[in-house]
């Protein structure tokens, strides 16, 4: 999978330049051959492409059954489908680079998503995969390491701390993990660097592994911490809004 930049993982995962300002961030041109997510490359870059047009302006075993990822015309009951969407590709480097992180048979999905318009509009961008999972905690651990070695897409962030294992109501059998994004901007007062920290929460169950990036314009420039339960939260609810059984 790739590495999380806020908008705009592609398959493969290359490492897209930064989108430009709202209202909503097209989808990222340009991949590269050799990158994940590939789960893996893909989750800063979504963020640092996502972010950086946006701050520019201010494992259980439990259910045997298989499931698919979709991508719902409305998700989280108030945002809806952006009019630009990535292309949805899938190559073989990227499926051997998801076998190497426990994911067999993979196929991806990425979907733009908006609430609200103008300045204060909130995006959420979600990025997932398909296909066999055996070990859903070891996966989840295997993404969380890679994406803490991987240069965010940009703008200049780091993952802060280490991944906390969560477990809101809506999770059922999944597993869930959450850390921090600190992003480093300029443009703040006198010009001077401005830092604002983004929640970040994947959940993997033996079918589906994805992650959610959400950018409210509202509290980003705020300084008010993040809450990851929130954040949480709303990543379990949009699992049970995404997936959909796929047969055996």
């Amino acid at each position: 999978m790739t590495q999380p930049t806020p908008y705009g993982p592609q398959p493969g995962m290359a490492y897209p330049p930064p989108p430009p300002p709202p209202p909503l961030l097209p989808p990222p041109g340009g991949r590269s051959k050799g990158k994940a997510l590939g789960l893996a490359a893909g989750a800063l870059v979504l963020a640092g492409a996502a972010v950086a047009g946006f701050l520019y302006f201010g494992g259980e075993e439990g259910d045997t059954r298989h499931y698919r990822l979709t991508a719902p015309e409305t998700v989280l009951d108030t945002y809806r489908k952006a009019e630009d969407q990535p292309d949805q590709v899938a190559g073989d480097d990227n499926r051997e680079e998801n076998r190497a992180l426990g994911i067999e048979d993979s196929q991806e999905i990425t979907a733009f998503y908006a609430d609200g318009d103008g300045p204060e509009q909130r995006r959420l961008v979600y990025h997932g995969a398909w296909g066999r999972i055996g070990d859903p905690n070891g996966t989840l651990d295997r993404l969380f390491r890679k994406f803490t070695r991987e240069p965010m897409g940009g703008v200049e962030g780091t993952f802060v701390g280490s991944p906390q294992d969560v477990h809101p109501k809506a999770l059922d059998d999944a597993v869930m993990k959450c850390q921090k994004v600190r992003i480093k901007r300029n443009g703040g007062l006198l010009g001077k660097p401005v830092e604002t920290e983004l929640p970040f929460c994947m959940w993997a169950d033996h079918s589906t592994i994805a992650f959610i990036f959400t950018l409210d314009p509202t509290t980003a420039g705020s300084g008010r911490p993040i809450s990851l339960d929130k954040a949480a939260e709303d990543t379990a609810r949009l699992r049970r809004e995404v997936r959909t059984e796929a047969g055996t």
